[in-house]
C-alpha cells in the first residue's frame, strides 16, 4: 500500500510541478521554451520513479490543465507534444541501437514541429503565416537535438546525485 501512495503522491507533485513551470514560462512570454524542457526533465523522472502509467497520467492530467488554464493555448500544444510525449519517446528511443534511434528521434521532432506549426495556425491564425514553417523547422531541429541531449545527460545525474533523497521517502 505505501508504494501506491507514494506513486500518486509524486505523480501528483510532478503534474504540479510541471503546470507551475509552463504558467510561469507563459506569463513571461520568453520562457516557453524552457518551461517545456524543465516539465519534459520531470517527466522523465516520474518515469524512472513510478513507472509509464503513472507518467502518462500525470502528463496528461497536467495537459488538461494546461488547455483550460493557461492564457497561451500554444504553450498547452507546447506542453503535450515536447513536454509529455518526447520524453516518453526518448526512454523507447533509447533502447534501440545509436542509428535508428537517431532517425526515429529525427522523424519525431519533424512532427511535433508540424504539429506545433499546425496548432499556430489553429489558436492564432491572424499570427501564423506559410512562412513560418521553414524557420521553424531550422530552429526546431538544433532544439530538439540540444533537448535529447539533455535528457540524456540529466539521467546519470539523478540517477547518482538526486535520487538518494527520493528514495528514501519510498520505503
Amino acid at each position: 500500500m505505501r508504494r501506491k501512495t507514494f506513486t500518486l503522491t509524486f505523480a501528483s507533485l510532478m503534474a504540479a510541478l510541471s503546470f507551475t513551470f509552463m504558467y510561469l514560462g507563459t506569463l513571461t512570454g520568453v520562457l516557453d521554451m524552457t518551461a517545456c524542457a524543465v516539465c519534459s526533465a520531470l517527466t522523465l523522472i516520474l518515469y524512472r520513479e513510478c513507472g509509464r502509467s503513472a507518467a502518462v497520467c500525470a502528463t496528461a492530467v497536467c495537459g488538461v490543465l494546461c488547455f483550460i488554464l493557461l492564457p497561451d493555448k500554444t504553450s498547452a500544444v507546447l506542453y503535450v507534444t515536447v513536454g509529455a510525449v518526447y520524453p516518453l519517446f526518448h526512454v523507447f528511443a533509447r533502447r534501440l541501437n545509436r542509428t535508428p534511434a537517431w532517425c526515429l528521434k529525427c522523424t519525431a521532432a519533424v512532427l511535433i514541429i508540424m504539429a506545433y506549426v499546425g496548432a499556430t495556425f489553429l489558436f492564432i491564425p491572424a499570427e501564423a503565416t506559410v512562412k513560418m514553417i521553414a524557420p521553424a523547422l531550422l530552429l526546431g531541429l538544433p532544439c530538439f537535438i540540444m533537448l535529447d541531449v539533455l535528457l540524456s545527460r540529466l539521467m546519470p545525474v539523478y540517477e547518482f546525485r538526486i535520487r538518494q533523497y527520493i528514495v528514501r521517502y519510498r520505503r
